[in-house]
């Protein structure tokens, strides 16, 4: 896509019809679709070996511990088995303990009795076991019933009510589930005929069941058909409510099921979700699964245009020597016009493994050099580069940063280089999957919280990370699953429009602001991708001239398969043929030049008076078209002295934000707006003939300029006026590229000197000139800055 183009899509009409409103829950559509009915999603994959369970089986979470309970396949021969406790959050990796058990399938804890339950078969019964501190079941049984009169032929499975105490046990071979009402001591003891139910499967027809877990959200269990393997969800009578047919999933051996706390910290404290044991099979280890089953609420309210995108080629890495079977993060170096690739998992892959985890490519896709992080990092997932020629890399375990700086001679892998690490967790990173950096601010992709962070740099004007580690950084971030993205992996800045670019699994690709605000997204369904994994923008390799995607796909991951080698990039034509821009660009159509969005008052404080209200000098027609972000635009024809007045009363410190675009520099300085009372003109905002802007108070200049407009660039502008005495009477005036946060002013009165107590704001040409330039969106606000409009 062209940068003319793509500025171009930035302020076209989106007119709002069903068909141009994406929605949300149509992003879904084809998981759901593959899963027969009933949403779902891989959050993430807790791989068991490292902990010392290779294939595992039984499966419990006692909340107290924050800790899984693994239990490992019984091995032949072999009276003991491999326990393991994996922490929630997958760290610190602790090493198994030896535990007597012959059915850890039927293994379960019981929040109302807080200990752990098992049903051995060998002497149909159920046995209790206490929690330790540290979560695991203690050797002996606490308590001991006789479950002959449950009359289970194979039992395959149970779960608790956690309030209850109600006890399921999952018969595979009789096609039911056994009901054990709680005694008054809130164990499951059958002794009483009166608290087994049986429940009827038959409806399944020839399922092979296996795993059962209750859903405390809803009172619902589910049980798996290793076959496909499919997960009934259904009600505790046993009728169907939901078939999830999870195929794509790739579990080679479902067993063990227990509901848990979403991994995701921004969630709700009380959202649970599904993690099931897959014990793989072979050389391939097992795992657990955590599955979201209900799907995300997704704002539709948005508007955003729904882009296509041709595939220009296909670049598959793994054929370079050395391969590289996982791409990861990748992005585009300007200095040397070609990709940097970062491979996250080539070492762990020994016969493909030369040393080499980071690839320098052509923008044809061949391979130009290779280089090394194992000296500071075994696993570069993200990698970026900043304005000052660093590289940085981002590592997903661990969530540190590295800032590589490679020396004088600007080389990575010389001598001269230099690096330093820092964690960033303390922001409340989880798993920082990818970075980018542009205008300033670092964008980290967190996968399993589902956000976005945007780190903006402290007073020593490095990147250096929160002051948990020493740093003065400071975060803000943003929710992905409203945008239609459950696991942001990849992330890239396009300087071109000051947006950023996401994709991930299951997911289309997803044009943002800074802020989150959703501008399109673009199914690449048409793929084939199994796990993209890294994005960025750079020239197309069949024209320099338009700006394409490039997207890392790490497909099958070597934990699924130890010899796996087919890792790709795509390169993506998007929209480069957009239709007709029916909005201004550098020359409006006659009559019409400045937009402006009606007034948006953010705060109940600052009173809008009925009267006096939107008045203006030339002609205001409010209509139904979008210019730059918002979605009703009102016109001022492009004449002399030409604005739009707002009036309020009521308050002394007032914010005011919009959106601005120049077209072209004016032929004499142009003033484009004020605070003020009414009949004097106090605080403007002056356009001078070099673009840049110039804070005044009535005609004394107030500080520094502002460095030139860039014509066809849309910045949002931002006027401060906080009236008080002594220290805190302040007139100051901000500049941000796109949807970015303000930073420091570009100009301010001494702080105590300002006085006048403003009642009203005008837009426009303020002066008699010709201004060619676009307005949108304004906000004020009597708490603080406006932030960008949604």
């Amino acid at each position: 896509m062209t940068r003319n183009n793509r500025n171009r899509k930035l302020i076209l009409v989106f007119f709002i019809l069903a068909f141009a409103i994406i929605s949300m829950a149509g992003i879904f559509t084809a998981a759901e679709a593959q899963s027969g009915s009933g949403y779902y999603f891989d959050i993430r994959s807790i791989y068991t070996r490292p902990f010392g369970v290779t294939n595992p089986v039984g499966l419990a979470f006692p909340s107290a511990s924050s800790n899984f309970v693994v239990i490992d396949a019984p091995k032949a021969g072999q009276a003991n088995v491999a326990l393991a406790l994996v922490p929630f959050r997958e760290e610190p990796i602790t090493a198994a303990r030896p535990f007597a058990i012959a059915d850890p399938i039927n293994l379960a804890y019981s929040e109302r009795t807080k200990k752990f339950w098992l049903y051995e078969r060998a002497t149909s019964s159920l046995t209790s076991r206490a929690a330790q501190a540290d979560g695991a079941l203690a050797a002996q049984a606490a308590d001991r019933f006789d479950g002959r009169s449950l009359g289970l032929s194979n039992p395959q499975g149970m779960t608790f009510d956690p309030k209850s105490g109600q006890a399921f046990i999952l018969d595979a071979a009789a096609r039911r589930i056994v009901r054990i009402a709680a005694d008054g001591q809130g164990n499951p003891n059958p002794a009483s005929a009166a608290r087994v139910v049986r429940i009827d499967l038959g409806a399944l027809g020839a399922a092979q069941l296996r795993g059962i877990a209750f859903n405390p959200q809803n009172g619902h269990l589910y049980v798996m058909d290793v076959n496909g393997p499919k997960l009934y969800e259904l009600t505790v009578t046993g009728a169907l409510v939901a078939t999830r047919n999870l195929a794509d999933l790739r579990i080679r051996s479902s067993q063990g099921m227990t509901f848990a706390p979403s991994v995701d910290q921004t969630d709700a404290a009380a959202t649970m979700n599904l993690y099931l044991a897959d014990a793989g099979s072979g050389a391939v280890g097992g795992r657990i699964v955590e599955l979201s089953l209900d799907a995300p609420r997704v704002a539709t309210a948005r508007v955003a245009a729904a882009a296509a995108a041709t595939l220009v080629q296909t670049i598959n890495t793994w054929q370079w020597s050395p391969p590289a079977p996982d791409p990861a993060g990748i992005v585009y170096d300007p200095a040397t016009g070609r990709l940097l690739m970062t491979d996250s998992e080539v070492d762990e892959i020994p016969q493909l493994f030369t040393g080499k985890n980071v690839f320098e490519l052509n923008l044809n896709g061949n391979l130009v050099d290779t280089y090394s992080t194992m000296d500071f990092s075994n696993e570069p997932t993200g990698v970026a580069i900043n304005s000052d020629g660093h590289w940085f890399f981002s590592k997903d375990g661990s969530n540190q940063i590295t800032d590589l700086d490679p020396g004088p001679d600007e080389n990575f892998g010389t001598n001269d280089d230099t690096w330093r690490r820092y964690s960033i967790s303390g922001f409340g990173v989880q798993d920082a999957e990818d970075l980018a950096i542009g205008a300033g601010k670092m964008y980290i992709a967190d996968g399993k919280n589902q956000e976005v962070w945007v780190i903006s740099k402290g007073n020593n004007g490095i990147f250096d990370g929160p002051p948990s580690v020493g740093g003065d950084d400071t975060a803000t971030h943003f929710d992905t699953s409203t945008l239609g993205v459950r696991d942001p992996e990849g992330i890239a800045y396009d300087a071109a429009t000051g947006n950023l670019w996401i994709c991930s699994r299951r997911s289309p690709v997803v044009e943002v602001t800074t802020n989150g605000v959703l501008v399109r997204s673009i199914d690449i369904a048409f793929l084939n991708p199994i796990d993209p994994d890294g994005i960025t923008v750079a020239p197309g390799s069949n024209n320099a001239a338009e700006m394409h995607l490039y997207i890392a796909d790490r497909m099958v991951d070597n934990n699924q398969d130890p010899n796996e080698n087919d890792g790709r990039i795509y390169e993506l034509d998007v929209d480069s043929n957009p239709p007709p821009d029916p909005t201004p660009t550098n020359t409006p159509p006659p009559g019409q030049g400045q937009r402006i969005k009606d007034i948006t008052f953010e705060d109940g404080s600052l009173t809008h008076p009925t009267s006096g209200a939107d008045t203006t000098s030339g002609t205001v027609q409010l209509d139904s078209t979008s210019l730059i972000k918002g979605v009703y635009s009102a016109v001022i024809p492009n004449a002399a002295s030409s604005y739009l007045n707002e009036n309020f009363t009521g308050v002394s410190d007032v914010y005011v934000s919009f959106y601005f675009k120049l077209n072209a520099v004016p032929g004499s300085n142009v003033r484009i707006a004020f605070v003020s009372t009414a009949g004097t003109i106090r605080g403007n905002l002056l356009l001078r003939t070099n673009g840049s802007l110039r804070l005044r108070d009535s005609g004394t200049t107030i500080g520094a300029d502002s460095a030139p407009l860039t014509a066809g660039t849309i910045y949002r502008i931002g006027l401060r006026q906080k009236v008080g005495t002594g220290s805190n009477g302040v007139l100051e005036a901000y500049l941000a590229v796109g949807d970015n946060a303000f930073g420091a002013p570009f100009a301010a009165t001494t702080a105590g000197t300002w006085t006048s107590q403003a009642d009203r704001f005008r837009f426009g040409a303020t002066t008699a000139n010709n201004l060619n330039a676009v307005f949108d969106d304004i906000l004020i606000d009597s708490g603080a800055m406006p932030p960008p409009s949604p």
